[in-house]
């Protein structure tokens, strides 16, 4: 028997086979239940729980928030987020007569017939059995539900303004405190630059985090910058929601906000994944879709194998796939060393401007380049354009 997952939750193989289990149970319905985080988390927790259902054909039953951290001073802080996501609009209760179970219970019971099953998120499933991507499924449902209920006040606040939503975690982030969710003041403005050129943006920044207007003085380094520092959540969230570009944080707030949104979004690499069609930085530091980088990553390991063999035939197929796709050379620094070195045993001079580029580049393949190139030029075969 898997271990219990509740309160503690774990990872791994024997999540994965529970959850398998739980795909196929027959059960009444599953839920949404046992958390008591923040209000993103649990609503991308919700989300999730709705999407296992829809994967897995299991009825999807909805329990409204009970209990949101950050509450303090806060009125009705728990209703206040259900509303705002409306994630509950539509969706069945749990009816009378119909036990709701968490894991533990339900495994030490002997995973009974016709319960409702509360899960704390279904996470592990969608990234490790599925991928994020599967979101689409039940996207435009929650985009529906979202402007639907929208709060009248908070879509006030929105203008024809072309701004781009710049979310960044401060506060309870530094450098030195929970740095797994920092990011840098020198990334921040480099991801603005060259996402902004990636997508043709020309509108203002708008940015949104928490701690001292000062902290973020680094922005002034672009033209109409306009600040919301410890700003109202609902508020943050429904102006990042109507932006025309949303640079997220690693935060659940920040993937809540680019879900329900239908403009480019640019996502980290962290614990949520970001949805293929989405962007993220490239290994050499350009924007890119992450399907695209996925991709990629797949035919990078080809590569490598098929530069191995060393054959003709294999050299032949590396050059045929390197070329079929300008964006390859773009991206990826394996496949640009790949097609040097088929190059370099052909003797195709081409080979020395890929290499040039390598030795100048700050990736992996940096060191082996400049070294190769110097090899090259003592003996003869190579000379440097003055």
């Amino acid at each position: 028997m898997p271990p219990l997952f509740g309160k503690e939750i774990t990872t791994g193989p024997d999540i994965l086979e529970y959850m398998d289990d739980v795909a196929s149970a027959d059960l009444y319905g599953i839920t949404c239940g046992g958390k008591e985080d923040g209000g993103g988390a649990q609503t991308i927790a919700a989300m999730s729980v709705q999407l296992f259902c829809k994967l897995t054909n299991q009825r999807y039953i909805h329990t409204p928030f009970r209990r949101v951290r950050f509450a303090e001073g806060k009125v009705d802080w728990a209703e206040k987020w259900e509303g705002f996501s409306s994630l509950g609009e539509e969706e069945e209760r749990a009816p009378e007569g119909i036990r709701v179970l968490s894991t533990p219970q339900y495994l030490l019971e002997g995973r009974p017939k016709g319960v409702i099953l509360a899960m704390p998120h279904c996470h592990n499933y969608i990234q490790n059995k599925h991928s994020p991507e599967a979101y689409e499924l039940i996207r435009s449902d929650l985009r529906r539900k979202y402007v639907t209920n929208k709060n009248p006040d908070l879509d006030s606040l929105i203008s024809d303004e072309s701004y781009m939503a710049v979310h960044i975690r401060r506060g309870d982030v530094s450098s030195d405190f929970n740095n797994g969710r920092y990011t840098s003041n020198e990334a921040v403005i480099e991801t603005i630059k060259k996402f902004s050129a990636e997508i043709d943006f020309k509108g203002s920044i708008h940015l949104f985090s928490q701690g001292n207007e000062i902290d973020f003085h680094f922005l002034n380094c672009f033209e109409n910058v306009r600040l919301f520092v410890n700003t109202d959540i609902f508020e943050t969230m429904h102006r990042m929601i109507g932006a025309k570009a949303i640079i997220c944080a690693k935060s659940a707030v920040s993937y809540v906000s680019g879900l329900l949104s239908d403009a480019p979004v640019m996502s980290d690499l962290w614990y949520h994944q970001p949805l293929d069609s989405w962007y993220r930085m490239s290994e050499t530091n350009l924007p890119a879709q992450h399907g695209f980088l996925k991709r990629l990553k797949t035919q990078e390991a080809a590569v490598m194998e098929w530069l191995s063999e060393n054959t003709e035939e294999a050299n032949d197929t590396i050059i045929k796939l390197v070329r079929s796709d300008a964006r390859f050379l773009q991206f990826s620094a394996k496949m640009k060393w790949a097609l040097s070195l088929v190059l370099l045993r052909r003797r195709d001079d081409a080979a020395y401007q890929l290499l040039e580029e390598l030795a100048s580049s700050n990736c992996p393949q940096s060191n082996s380049a400049q070294k190769l190139l110097a090899s090259h030029i003592k003996m003869g075969l190579y000379y440097r354009p003055s």
